[in-house]
C-alpha cells in the first residue's frame, strides 16, 4: 500500500489470435477462483492482430480489462526489434511503461491458469519490495564470452545463472525493475551466441535467455525468490512425475509431495497436448493419459462452464466436442 490508499496490481498479458481459447482459458480462472474477492487488480491484454470479435465479448467479465492494440512502429523506433519479435517480447515494453502506476504486476502468458486463488498472495509479498517471485527452472545455463551484443561479450568471464527462472509467472513491482526489463529490451534477439569451436555459426539469444541475462547483468539476482516448478508452471513434464505428480484433491490442487499448485500451464485444447514419452519421464501411459485429463477437465470446464463462453466468441472445433464428450463435461 503506497499512502493510505489500498494497493491496486495488475496482469499483464499478450496473446494473438490463435491463443484466444487459451487466453479465454487465463481469464475465466480468476473469475472462477473469485480473484476479485481478495485483490483489487486489472487486466492488460496486449494485442496482435486478435480480431475484435473475441474482444468485444470481454465486458461480460466483472473485472477491468484493457486491451492494447501493439503499435509496431512506436515498438519498433525505440527497440530495433525485427517484426517477427515484436508480437512476442512487446509485452515488456508495455509491462514497463504501463505497469508502474501499478503497486505490483503479474506478467503472464496466455496459456496460463490459475487453480489456486493464493496466487493473489504473491503481490502483497512482492508490495513495497524490490523483490521478484518466480519459477524455477532446473536448468542453470553458464554464460560468458560467446553470448555477445554487437560482437562484444555480455560478461568478461563465465557466469553460471544458479537463480535461472521461467519468464512466467513473474511477480515484481515494476518501478523497481523497470532498468532491468529495458536492459533486456536492448539485447533479446539482438544478442547472439557464438557457437563453440566455429567463428561463422552463431545464434539469437532469445527471450527466456535474454531476461534471466539482463536479472544478473544488473546485479539483481540475489532479488529473485524462486518456487518450485510444480507450483507454477509444471514445465518438463514435472506434472507426471512420482515426486510432483498433479493431483486435483476435490479442488485443492497439489502434487504428490504435498506442494500446493497454484497455476497450470499448457495448450489443453490442442489434440498434441500431453503427448510425451512416458517411459523418458519415468510413468505409464495409464498415468499420463489420466493426469492430461485432470489438466483437461479444468480447461474445458473454464472455457465453457464459466463467465465468458469461449462458444460466444468463437467457432468450435471437432476435436473440442469429442473431448468434452468424453470427459463428461456438458456445455451451451
Amino acid at each position: 500500500m503506497r499512502g493510505l490508499r489500498m494497493s491496486k496490481f495488475c496482469f499483464f498479458v499478450s496473446c494473438t489470435n490463435n491463443y484466444i481459447p487459451y487466453l479465454n482459458a487465463f481469464l475465466n480462472s480468476l473469475y472462477k477462483r473469485k480473484i476479485k474477492d481478495v485483490i483489487d487488480f486489472d487486466v492488460k491484454i496486449i494485442s496482435y492482430n486478435m480480431g475484435s470479435k473475441y474482444i468485444d465479448k470481454l465486458s461480460k467479465f466483472p473485472f477491468n480489462i484493457e486491451v492494447i492494440d501493439v503499435d509496431v512502429e512506436e515498438i519498433r523506433s525505440k527497440t530495433k526489434w525485427g517484426q517477427a519479435y515484436i508480437s512476442k517480447c512487446s509485452r515488456y515494453y508495455y509491462l514497463n511503461k504501463l505497469g508502474r502506476e501499478y503497486d505490483a504486476c503479474a506478467l503472464m502468458d496466455a496459456d496460463l491458469f490459475l487453480v489456486s486463488q493464493n496466487f493473489s498472495n504473491l503481490f502483497h509479498l512482492v508490495n513495497n519490495t524490490k523483490l521478484m517471485i518466480n519459477c524455477n527452472e532446473r536448468f542453470k545455463w553458464i554464460f560468458g564470452n560467446r553470448h555477445r551484443v554487437d560482437n562484444v561479450p555480455i560478461f568478461s568471464e563465465d557466469n553460471k545463472i544458479r537463480k535461472f527462472h521461467c519468464n512466467t509467472p513473474m511477480i515484481i513491482d515494476v518501478n523497481k525493475w523497470s532498468e532491468v526489463i529495458e536492459y533486456y529490451m536492448s539485447i533479446v534477439y539482438r544478442g547472439k551466441e557464438h557457437i563453440v569451436n566455429s567463428e561463422d555459426k552463431k545464434k539469437d539469444i532469445g527471450d527466456i535467455f535474454s531476461w534471466n541475462i539482463a536479472v544478473q547483468k544488473q546485479n539483481r539476482q540475489n532479488d529473485v525468490i524462486l518456487l518450485p516448478m510444480e507450483v507454477l508452471t509444471q514445465v518438463h513434464q514435472t506434472a507426471y512425475k512420482k515426486w510432483t505428480e498433479l493431483i486435483n484433491d476435490h479442488g485443492f490442487w497439489t502434487t504428490f509431495s504435498g506442494e500446493e499448485v497454484m497455476v497450470l500451464h499448457g495448450r489443453c485444447g490442442s489434440a498434441g497436448f500431453g503427448k510425451f514419452n512416458s517411459k523418458k519421464i519415468g510413468t505409464t501411459e495409464e498415468k499420463m493419459e489420466k493426469i492430461n485429463d485432470i489438466y483437461k477437465r479444468e480447461w474445458y470446464d473454464l472455457n465453457f462452464n464459466q463467465c465468458l463462453i469461449l462458444s460466444e466468441a468463437i467457432d468450435i472445433n471437432k476435436h473440442w466436442e469429442n473431448e468434452m464428450k468424453r470427459l463428461g463435461i456438458k456445455y451451451g
